[in-house]
């Protein structure tokens, strides 16, 4: 019960140290950037987290308050999700900046806030139709206790067909394409370390 928000706020107070270096202003560069602006979400991702255990009971004989079932209905769903995705994506810009800077190609960079901007709409936009997927409301008879209710555009089979191409499409083409991305970064720095022990040997050997 307490082993996830344990976790998460260890992970919250190491990923504040995290930002804080890279807030540094003497770290310069995009990546740096990139790297603030997911840990940022990471810290946002852990928070939610935290919390996770008010959220296990909106569905037991004891009703929840409204804050903790508006909580479990829009915070640990569109929030959470909106933050991964973002995290996903953000680590996939770090990937492609590294390689930017390995083939030394400036017309492949993008502007920062082109980038980030970019992210964060597509991070909450491809989320949006979860915000219309649950419903608050207060228990007949019962004042102040409120419960979520899966709402008709839920039960649609658009939002089910949705849904399936989040957890598939996203998920996996995340995946595949930060794999993909690492593959070819570990195969430039390689071959940037076979050129530069070539160099090396070269003036050794004059």
């Amino acid at each position: 019960f307490y082993i996830i928000p344990t976790i998460c706020v260890i992970g919250f107070l190491l990923s504040s140290i995290n930002l804080m270096v890279f807030l540094n202003p003497k770290l310069k560069g995009d990546t740096y950037k990139y790297f603030s602006a997911k840990t940022l979400a990471e810290l946002l991702f852990l928070a939610i987290g935290t919390f996770y255990p008010y959220s296990l009971c909106t569905s037991c004989t004891i009703y929840q308050t409204y804050p903790v079932v508006f909580f479990s209905a829009y915070i640990q769903t569109f929030v959470l999700y909106c933050a991964y995705f973002f995290i996903a994506l953000c680590e996939i810009v770090v990937i492609y900046d590294r390689l930017i800077i390995f083939y030394n190609n400036q017309k492949l960079h993008f502007n920062y806030l082109i980038v980030l901007s970019t992210m964060i709409v597509l991070s909450i936009g491809t989320f949006i139709p979860i915000l219309f997927g649950n419903s608050i409301q207060e228990i007949p008879n019962n004042p102040g206790k409120f419960i979520v209710v899966r709402t008709n555009f839920a039960r649609a089979n658009s939002y089910i067909l949705y849904q399936g191409f989040i957890q598939v499409a996203i998920n996996f083409t995340v995946f595949f394409l930060i794999i993909f991305l690492n593959i070819l970064l570990i195969a430039k720095f390689k071959n940037y370390l076979a050129k530069k022990s070539t160099i090396t040997i070269s003036k050794s050997t004059i």
